[in-house]
């Protein structure tokens, strides 16, 4: 971040899409320690229910009970730590819109502003089918379809604009997705 001009300690906000290992550990330290104490850490409720439930351990494989466990261990005690809904702002100017495959509560936002929006899914629509939690079979056209789906019903329900979609398990250098009828059409971004 520091690379980009960010400064860590002067975030105001860090919102969740899903609990992969990938994307929330970053927020601790190898000691399960918080690392953005004084930052609003927003999660979908849905993915937090489902990694958050004691209960459901047993059921998950290995490598899942260890995100479930950490997740248990931590995230329960953290006073910045907010659950939100699907359908609704997170934050001005951003839209949590439920995408669930990925994870079980896999959540993407819609970005926006007075002219233009992003939708935000931290996933890629075309992810072998080994890494999304979708019926076994499902091809990649048919979850290309899906994500599509899910941008398009959002535009098409008048919540606003599809402008762009961004990722980030891509594969491809700085991935970026712009509307080309009634899909999306990936191209890499060039630097």
């Amino acid at each position: 971040m520091k690379g980009a001009g960010i400064e860590p300690g002067k975030l105001s906000a860090i919102v969740v899409t899903h609990f992969h290992p990938d994307h929330i550990y970053g927020l601790l330290t190898k000691e399960n320690a918080q690392i953005y104490a004084n930052t609003e850490i927003s999660v979908p409720e849905p993915e937090y229910k489902y990694w958050g439930d004691p209960g459901g351990i047993a059921a998950l494989s290995e490598q899942r009970q260890t995100i479930a466990k950490r997740v248990q261990a931590t995230m329960p005690t953290w006073k910045n730590l907010k659950q939100h809904a699907v359908d609704k702002d997170v934050v001005a100017g951003v839209r949590a819109v439920a995408t669930p495959g990925h994870t079980p509560g896999h959540t993407s936002y819609l970005v926006s502003s007075a002219t233009s929006s992003s939708w935000c899914s931290a996933i890629s629509p075309t992810s072998r089918p080994s890494t999304c939690a979708i019926p076994a079979g499902t091809s990649a056209s048919t979850r290309t379809r899906r994500w599509r789906g899910h941008a398009a019903a959002h535009v098409r329900s008048g919540r606003g604009r599809q402008d762009d979609a961004e990722g980030y398990h891509w594969g491809m250098l700085a991935p970026h997705a712009c509307q080309d009828g009634g899909g999306y059409v990936l191209s890499a971004v060039t630097t």
